[in-house]
């Protein structure tokens, strides 16, 4: 397992330079430790780019996500028999790539909200704008 190695000045009284060294953890958690064998969980990466997928089981009901999938990035979809929606968190600023593997095209919005179409065989970069799901990128 290798190590990166940053440089980092820590300022306590003194300016000095201390290296910092990131390494993950079972359970794929990262973890910093300077030299003085301070070691820091970097919660930031917490599901950064996890996936969740979701089999429609030839149907087309909503998939609304549960706490765990909302915290994700990557969302796939497959096996649907008509066109589907995914109700995603309400929450600012939430990106989500979505691969849309179902057969038909999917809606990623928000309860109540109108969000927007990917594309059968896409995938799409979207965020949360404040109001709904809005695209990033066009379907790729």
């Amino acid at each position: 397992m290798g190590r990166i190695i940053l440089e980092e000045e820590v300022v306590t009284h003194t300016p000095n330079t201390d290296k910092v060294f990131l390494y993950p953890k079972a359970g794929g958690e990262l973890y910093r430790k300077n030299d003085s064998d301070d070691e820091t969980r970097l919660a930031i990466m917490d599901s950064l780019l996890e996936n969740s997928s979701h089999d429609y089981a030839a149907a087309h009901a909503d998939w609304t996500l549960s706490t765990s999938e909302g915290k994700t990035t990557i969302l796939e979809l497959t096996n649907a028999d008509a066109a589907v929606n995914i109700v995603a968190p309400d929450t600012q600023n939430k990106i989500y790539i979505v691969y849309n593997n179902c057969g038909f095209n999917a809606i990623i919005k928000i309860s109540g909200g109108t969000g927007i179409t990917i594309a059968t065989g896409k995938t799409a970069l979207v965020r949360h704008d404040g109001t709904d799901y809005v695209r990033v990128t066009s379907d790729v």
